[in-house]
């Protein structure tokens, strides 16, 4: 079993954007002990955290890591650019804050919030993009606990 690996970036496919998904080659993910939902750490320019997929079918043997822009902007890499992929072990957070990087207002905040990044994991410096019904918002983890990548559950304090 591998502990970590180096993989160019591609571009994440349509149904994927959003969704904090890393699609990588399925032989990989069984040398790497991962299995499809595992937590994964991303290590380019900054570090980012997604959840691993199985890769699909025609990039079978090419090395690659499919991510969104989104994570590409976490990790400060592009299409084209290395990163090392290792998993983590990633807990469910107790609480995590975030910021609004624009003036915001949300009815129910804390609650729809919860709602909508359940089952994402997120770390300390992150931003994270959330899709509402009239437009996206942007925030920034501004800090977890337990530290580290964690995984927003149902009982997870925003």
């Amino acid at each position: 079993m591998i502990d970590k690996t180096i993989l160019r970036v591609a571009e994440a496919h349509h149904r994927d954007a959003g969704r904090d998904i890393a699609r990588i080659d399925r032989d990989l993910m069984d040398r790497m002990g991962l299995s499809s939902g595992d937590v994964i750490l991303i290590t380019g320019k900054d570090k980012a955290c997604a959840l691993a997929g199985p890769g699909y079918p025609e990039d079978q043997g090419y090395d690659i890591i499919r991510i969104d822009g989104n994570i590409r902007n976490n990790a400060r890499v592009g299409i084209d650019d290395k990163v090392q992929i290792q998993k983590s072990s990633a807990q469910v957070a107790n609480r995590i804050v975030l910021a609004p990087t624009q003036q915001v207002r949300l009815v129910g905040g804390p609650q729809y919030l919860q709602r909508l990044l359940e089952g994402r994991p997120v770390m300390k410096g992150q931003r994270l993009r959330v899709e509402t019904v009239s437009n996206p918002l942007s925030f920034i983890v501004v800090s977890t606990q337990p530290s580290g990548s964690v995984l927003v559950a149902r009982n997870t304090s925003i």
